[in-house]
């Protein structure tokens, strides 16, 4: 069964690695001198730079985009359906 998907697992490994060692390394950059403040521990004491801001912003989109945009997609394209069953399909078929 790992021999069928080992690609993926190798790819899986090698970006959880380099995420993962990413984000050791920015915890001890530019480390502030206290975190009393809101704006240091949230973002960063402002001092992100347009690179990971670009990447920040590309997250919060996409994530808005995952939860809100597609679901409603498929909600409104889903038909509706022709008439309601007066007991849901599941309780049918798992108790009987």
């Amino acid at each position: 069964m790992a021999r069928d998907h080992l690609t993926e697992i190798i790819v899986f490994a090698v970006l959880f690695l380099l995420v993962s060692g990413m984000g050791f390394v920015a915890a001890r950059w530019r480390r502030p001198d206290t975190m009393h403040s809101l704006d240091e521990w949230g973002l960063g004491g402002r001092s992100f730079g347009s690179w990971i801001t670009w990447f920040l912003i590309g997250g919060d989109l996409y994530t808005a985009y995952t939860f809100v945009a597609v679901p409603a997609l498929v909600f409104g394209a889903t038909p509706p359906a022709s008439s309601p069953s007066p007991t849901p399909s599941w309780s049918t078929h798992w108790c009987s």
